[in-house]
């Protein structure tokens, strides 16, 4: 762990063309590469076709993809193939599958709208027996009258209706049927304005029995049947996608999609591929293992980058401080001579959110959706540390769910003494403040301006440690008035000139002024426990003010849910604000570059490939 982020190192990798592949692979399982183009070779790698042929991919997979198996990538083929020759074979072999499978997807598809109507009859039937006509003279009605029966939307019917066609509305399981006899070109007139109105109409095979209970019977064994011609037909296709390693071969262009996307121009000659680009691996030996595990022929070095190229930065901290870099990433990237602030924020944050939310039962329940919800969605680790200090805070103040009855208060009820909540509060955001000023310096130092901060900022630090101070010891107020006059000697010698006496003074007075406002915005970490505090005390009074056991129980229970979501809602935004604009303020201006790693394809073995089909 350190205070400044790292620079990622500047690699060289020289490969044959046909292990190009496999070696992209390698280095983006690692993690730990971000590619950048760069060579003195002028023609880069050019994939003829690949575009045309992945917009071919993307209209096959339209048509079929709810065909496909998962597709998985075969690894080991890629270590003696080049991307051209890989995407090439891969989309012959599924052009041949597309013209193999066409006519099981047809059949398949056919039998599709036979098994829905048949459904909707069945059901049709099932409910309108006693008053529906014989579905079999239905069927065979004709040439001069017919039937139809169409299923309409929810509250819709045709509003005119021939007069000489009679028609019969059934409404079953919300769905609303329309049964209509009469003649042809009165019914072809009806199913216009029914159609126009998104209804479908549904056939009635003449081989249906009169009887409904046999018709019901007659009209499941023909569903039956069609379940198991489309079984047959799926089991013929998974054979077929089997026998020509369908799974592979999409796999295959899920990775040429993956290299299309995320893996620049490659520049190359007639044999050799050359890949650049930077490198999280600070001890430059993480690659070169990979590189030796996947059996690639390959020649690595780590070198000082280009001219111009400005390195990634990468924040060096432990797993259980990363979430918070969320906190710094939200204003950018520090740079190579900025402090990383993480280490300070993963203690300032949850301080000042458990000061804000103290509650040992609320605070657990926060814990315990970090601990289940961190697995999902990484960055809500942050809501364990959260956790924990409402608990830690929740002891100090003796509360539980809002109960100050239950434990006594290690320290205070923050309700009884707002005035000590303010001013510890008031105190807390000074010393955020002087930690963000010290923060400053040590960026002064490490840019080679440590002289100037000695001569102007130090005097600035030393006017506001007297401000602070006098809030406890007015005559402290002399030190301010020290560090006003060493910041505006600081400048005289400086510039070596006295006209600028007047802008300093306005400077000193602005940044001094801008600190005041900075410190009392911190009264709010107070006001916000002693709102959470009046909150918890209503909540216990409208709960001890209901008639029965179980009432309160339940506006316990309600109330404490609404507080755990609003009120930590409320509070997380407000921490967040605070060490934005108050504290990151006072050092971090993100002038560095994230550090954006080569994504991994879907990467598995080739004998759980094997084992998968």
């Amino acid at each position: 762990m350190s205070l400044r982020p790292a620079e990622t190192r500047w690699f060289e990798l020289l490969t044959p063309r046909d292990d190009l592949t496999g070696v992209l692979e390698c280095l983006a399982a690692t993690n730990a590469v971000e590619l950048q183009a760069h060579s003195e070779i002028p023609s880069p790698l050019k994939l003829p076709g690949l575009d045309m042929a992945l917009e071919e991919y993307a209209e096959l997979s339209r048509k079929y993809a709810a065909y496909w198996p998962t597709a998985m990538l075969r690894v080991s083929a890629h270590k003696t193939q080049g991307p051209k020759q890989i995407f090439d074979n891969a989309m012959q072999e599924l052009r041949r599958w597309c013209v193999a499978s066409d006519p099981l997807i047809q059949q398949l598809q056919s039998l599709k709208p036979d098994r829905a109507d048949l459904t909707l009859l069945s059901s049709l039937i099932s409910h309108g027996a006693d008053t529906l006509p014989d579905m079999n003279l239905l069927a065979k009605a004709g040439p001069v009258f017919g039937s139809i029966i169409f299923l309409m939307p929810e509250n819709s019917w045709p509003e005119v209706i021939p007069a000489a066609v009679i028609t019969q509305k059934i409404v079953h399981d919300s769905r609303n049927f329309l049964v209509a006899v009469g003649p042809k070109a009165e019914l072809d007139s009806l199913s216009d304005s029914a159609r126009l109105l998104k209804g479908r109409e549904i056939q009635v095979p003449d081989w249906l029995p009169p009887d409904p209970g046999t018709a019901r019977q007659s009209i499941q064994d023909r569903i039956d049947g069609i379940e198991k011609s489309r079984g047959e037909l799926a089991r013929q296709l998974d054979k077929l996608g089997e026998d020509r390693d369908l799974a592979g071969v999409l796999g295959d262009l899920r990775l040429m999609q993956w290299f299309a996307e995320h893996v620049p121009e490659i520049p190359a000659s007639e044999r050799f591929a050359w890949i650049t680009g930077w490198s999280s691996d600070p001890e430059e030996r993480e690659l070169e293992s990979a590189l030796q595990q996947a059996g690639v022929k390959h020649l690595l070095r780590f070198t000082e980058p280009p001219a111009g190229f400005k390195p990634p930065m990468i924040m060096t901290n432990p797993a259980w401080i990363k979430p918070f870099e969320l906190f710094a990433r939200l204003l950018g990237t520090p740079g190579s001579d900025e402090a990383d602030p993480t280490p300070i924020v993963a203690v300032f944050a949850p301080i000042m959110f458990g000061f804000m939310f103290g509650d040992v039962g609320q605070g657990a329940v926060i814990l315990l959706a970090g601990l289940v919800l961190r697995n999902r969605y990484p960055a809500l680790t942050i809501l364990v540390a959260g956790g924990l200090m409402s608990i830690v805070f929740g002891l100090l103040f003796g509360s539980v769910f809002a109960r100050e009855d239950l434990i006594p208060a290690l320290w205070l009820h923050p309700f009884e003494q707002p005035l000590t909540m303010l001013l510890v509060s008031l105190l807390l955001g000074a010393f955020v403040l002087f930690v963000g000023l010290i923060l400053a310096a040590l960026q002064a130092h490490w840019t080679g301006d440590g002289p100037r901060w000695w001569r102007t900022g130090a005097g600035l630090l030393l006017a506001y440690a007297g401000l602070v101070g006098a809030i406890l010891e007015p005559a402290l107020l002399w030190l301010t008035l020290a560090g006003v006059a060493w910041f505006l000697i600081g400048n005289a010698l400086g510039k070596g000139e006295s006209s600028r006496i007047g802008a300093a003074v306005a400077e000193s007075f602005e940044t001094l002024f801008q600190l005041i406002i900075n410190t009392v915005s911190f009264v709010r970490v107070g006001a916000f426990a002693l709102a959470h505090s009046g909150l918890s005390t209503a909540l216990i009074a409208i709960g001890d003010g209901a008639t029965s056991i179980w009432t309160t129980a339940l506006i316990l229970i309600i109330g404490n849910a609404f507080i755990i979501v609003l009120e930590g809602l409320v509070v997380g935004i407000q921490t967040t604000r605070l060490v934005l604009f108050e504290f990151f303020v006072r050092f971090l201006t993100a002038t560095g570059r994230q550090f954006d790693p080569l994504p991994a394809p879907a990467v598995v073995s080739d004998q759980r490939h094997k084992e998968s089909l």
